[in-house]
């Protein structure tokens, strides 16, 4: 419901609950996802994480695994039929 999505990528266990509250102050949707976790979102086609993954911009990776991340969500997009839409994820009709 606000105006900014932004998605946390961590290795690392972060104070998730306290991350929210300072969020919440800024007015900014948080959504944390742990590196371990990104993979088995993917192959699930999360939504928010695609949408960060395909449409968002970087701010900020000292880790290294965005691009990674990009291409599999690329990879999973194609297999599953699916593309963004101004509804959501849709799969994709061919003729």
């Amino acid at each position: 419901m606000s105006d900014y999505d932004l998605l946390l990528i961590t290795r690392d266990k972060v104070p998730e609950k306290k991350l929210r509250m300072w969020a919440q102050d800024f007015g900014v949707d948080l959504f944390v996802v742990h590196l371990s976790d990104a993979d088995i979102l993917l192959e699930r086609a999360h939504t928010v994480l695609l949408d960060a993954l395909m449409d968002g911009r970087v701010l900020y990776d000292d880790i290294g695994v965005v691009d990674q991340l990009k291409k599999k969500s690329l990879r999973v997009t194609n297999e599953l039929g699916i593309h963004r839409t101004a509804y959501g994820w849709m799969p994709r009709y061919t003729n």
